[in-house]
């Protein structure tokens, strides 16, 4: 966790809008915080990579991300979207830069800017596959050698996975003939 302390500075030029679910703060246009009327607040960095910082009032502390306090601030309520960085920078919590999207939207905006990069998550490389595609060769290769339950109980699988691995419904087909000989 990074921590940035950037205390008292000139703000006059500045627009500084009341943070609305705690009336105690407020919040610039360039993505300072600060109590009201008084210093900058110190903020942290997620793992993520996004900025926040912890709001207190009545004994009680919230941490909240700074892009969403600027662009509610600035942009109106979420009304169910997500924050989009327009330049992807997660740390740019410039008003300019932030906008309300959709989260389809938003992954969309991340992979078409490089953000986020396609995986190939199909067969055995799935972290929730319970067949390897030496399992699935065997299944399709030999649609009659063992009946349906046996191959589930050999591979620790339903039948119905293997019915469907049989018809092709379930695991690519690139797969199919991918047993080592």
């Amino acid at each position: 966790m990074k921590t940035d302390l950037v205390g008292k500075a000139d703000m006059s030029d500045d627009e500084w809008r009341i943070v609305e679910q705690n009336d105690l703060y407020e919040v610039c246009r360039s993505g300072k915080v600060r109590r009201v009327g008084k210093s900058v607040l110190m903020t942290r960095r997620l793992n993520t990579g996004y900025d926040y910082v912890s709001l207190s009032k009545a004994s009680k502390v919230t941490s909240v991300t700074i892009h969403r306090l600027v662009c509610i601030a600035f942009h109106g309520q979420p009304d169910g979207r997500v924050v989009n960085h327009i330049d992807g920078d997660k740390t740019n919590n410039h008003a300019e830069n932030l906008e309300w999207v959709t989260y389809g939207q938003n992954n969309k905006h991340a992979f078409d800017t490089g953000l986020k990069k396609p995986t190939d998550s199909r067969g055995e490389r799935n972290g929730r596959a319970k067949l390897t595609n030496e399992a699935v060769a065997e299944i399709r290769d030999n649609p009659h050698s063992l009946t349906g339950v046996a191959l589930a109980r050999k591979f620790k699988v339903t039948p119905q996975l293997v019915s469907l691995v049989r018809q092709g419904k379930s695991w690519p087909e690139g797969f199919q003939k991918t047993r080592s000989m």
